[in-house]
């Protein structure tokens, strides 16, 4: 079974699939300031549902993979009317894009794959985003707290680690996997 925002479907109704898309990224922050002004979200409905049908009578396009982190404006209310009203699959993701937030400067690796895993169930998510600029954007964030206890950085303004970064998918691809009660064995790399 495959997790839509409308919920799970058969593997073999995917068909012709968008693996890497955003229907629109953007700050619920400043939505919340400025309103339409910003972005209407019903203009956004309207031009998407009319792209996605465009795209399925044209290419035959069923799935369409949201990959809209938390943080940079997954809505999955309007996904969900975009994807009934184009009639095409829409799976979302859970995650973040890794950036400035004071969140990620104190929160560990099992607290952050607990966050993931419990927004993953509550909408129903497909896949699992653990996104990183590279370049300047990492300037600004730390490393997440190993196992270990290697590469633990408690303040800000150093880099996060890769290896952090794959441990909070290791562990939350783990989690979710046991919560599906499925045997499975991730060897170190």
């Amino acid at each position: 079974m495959i997790k839509t925002v409308l919920g799970n479907v058969s593997c073999r109704s995917i068909g012709v699939t968008l693996p890497h898309e955003h229907i629109c990224c953007y700050s619920e922050y400043l939505y919340s300031m400025v309103g339409k002004d910003y972005i209407n979200k019903e203009e956004l409905l309207n031009a998407s549902v009319k792209y996605l049908k465009k795209l399925k009578s044209k290419y035959g396009l069923n799935t369409f993979i949201d990959c809209t982190p938390v943080n940079i404006g997954r809505n999955v209310e309007l996904l969900k009317r975009i994807s009934e009203q184009s009639g095409v699959n829409i799976i979302c993701s859970t995650g973040f894009y890794y950036t400035y937030e004071p969140l990620f400067y104190n929160i560990s690796v099992e607290d952050m794959a607990n966050y993931i895993i419990a927004d993953a169930n509550n909408v129903n998510a497909g896949i699992i985003k653990c996104a990183i600029e590279i370049g300047t954007t990492l300037s600004n964030v730390r490393d997440f707290d190993l196992p270990d206890g290697h590469g633990a950085v408690h303040q800000p303004y150093e880099y996060i680690s890769v290896a952090g970064l794959l441990k909070i998918i290791e562990i939350t691809a783990l989690m979710l996997l046991e919560c599906d009660n499925l045997d499975v064995k991730i060897s170190n790399m």
